[in-house]
């Protein structure tokens, strides 16, 4: 204890001597602290860590590391401590001046675009897809979300390899557990004499489980370096009328879908070659795919649950390349704006279409871009991958 002249210093002064010199300085109050940086004639401003960092410093002493926060008491109206909810992150907005030139040697160009409706985009916008193959001049364009019917299929697969031009091909999963709902189709471009795609690819509907292709979410053109995959997701939905805090389909989503899917893939490059991914995967990875992540905690596509699926099955196990994510780091680029309140002007949204490759193929990415400057024809944006081959 100190033995300094104790009659000349005020009491709560000497408190503050006394408590630095036996360890318990960190319990001093905020007053007694302030009182001590007067009479030693310091400043008094800041918090109380910065007073007893002062006082410390005055002293001749290390100051107290700042205290543990306050868990929550487990038991009744308390439970577990709650984890701090994820902030909106800051960066670059991605732009269609990050886009890579094209490449001069042989490549693989995959395009992705959820349509939100096909029959409603060539309506609106029958300028759409021929402007896209014009522009990009893809190998494989995928679509997701196109709505259709089987018994509507020869009529609008007509009318698009007609706007796409000769030797166009088409191949389309319909849902048939429910009219007008969900669907995935590729497009692919006649081979030229380099080309990565074959006169014939082999085209495979759904991921052979029948719980699971009802609703016409998944299929595969096999290609001679490669698989590339389109997948529409489910949706986890909206709240449960049972259980309101958590999406209705969510169970099914990371308990049943994602494991089954995630299967498919293994199996796929268990056949010896690679796979290119490609689709609306209804997920935002991390709080910098999402315009405000601690808001939508509870909405679908952003539940702990779907991202630790997400993160688990297909990066972790499955090790997939996020070839955006892996070009563009700390890079805010969505692609899903929802059409409510104008949010696409206002730049809030969600980054919901990915291109996933295999581990394989993580080095043959050229670029990985999402088509910015697309008009408001869907409530998602196209996005696309480039590889280097050979693959």
């Amino acid at each position: 204890m100190a033995s300094s002249e104790q009659g000349d210093v005020p009491e709560e002064v000497q408190e503050v001597i006394d408590a630095a010199e036996d360890g318990t300085l960190g319990k001093m109050t905020a007053p007694k602290l302030k009182a001590f940086c007067k009479y030693k004639g310091a400043t008094v401003g800041g918090s109380k860590q910065d007073l007893l960092a002062r006082a410390a410093r005055l002293l001749g002493k290390e100051p107290p590391p700042p205290p543990e926060p306050k868990r929550k008491a487990e038991g009744a109206g308390g439970g577990a401590a709650k984890k701090a909810k994820p902030q909106p992150v800051e960066g670059p907005k991605y732009t269609v001046d990050m886009r890579k030139g094209a490449l001069s040697g042989p490549s693989l160009k995959v395009l992705s675009w959820n349509v939100a409706g096909l029959r409603a985009l060539l309506k609106k916008a029958p300028e759409a897809l021929p402007q896209l193959c014009k522009e990009e001049q893809p190998d494989i364009i995928c679509i997701q979300e196109h709505k259709l019917q089987e018994k509507h299929v020869e009529e609008i697969q007509g009318e698009v390899l007609g706007a796409l031009g000769e030797g166009w091909q088409a191949h389309f999963v319909c849902s048939t557990d429910k009219a007008g709902y969900a669907g995935v189709a590729m497009f692919v471009a006649p081979p030229a004499a380099d080309s990565a795609v074959p006169a014939a690819p082999t085209f495979t509907s759904g991921i052979g489980m029948a719980e699971h292709d009802n609703e016409g979410r998944v299929q595969t053109a096999e290609l001679p370096e490669c698989f590339v995959v389109n997948a529409y997701v489910p949706n986890a939905g909206a709240a449960d009328p049972d259980n309101a805090k958590m999406p209705k389909r969510l169970d099914y989503r990371v308990g049943s879908w994602d494991p089954a899917f995630s299967a498919y893939i293994k199996s796929l490059e268990g056949r010896g070659k690679p796979v290119v991914l490609v689709g609306d995967l209804n997920c935002a990875r991390e709080p910098i795919d999402i315009h405000n992540p601690a808001g939508n905690l509870k909405s679908a596509g952003f539940t702990p649950e779907e991202r630790e699926s997400f993160a688990k099955l297909f990066v972790d196990d499955l090790q997939l390349s996020d070839t955006f994510r892996a070009m563009h780091p700390g890079v805010i680029g969505y692609t899903y704006y929802s059409f409510r309140m104008n949010m696409r002007d206002k730049g809030k949204g969600w980054r919901l279409d990915y291109a996933l490759v295999s581990r394989d193929l993580a080095s043959k990415v050229h670029d990985a871009f999402i088509m910015t400057e697309m008009p408001k024809w869907s409530d998602h944006l196209p996005l696309g991958v480039t590889l280097k081959r050979p693959l």
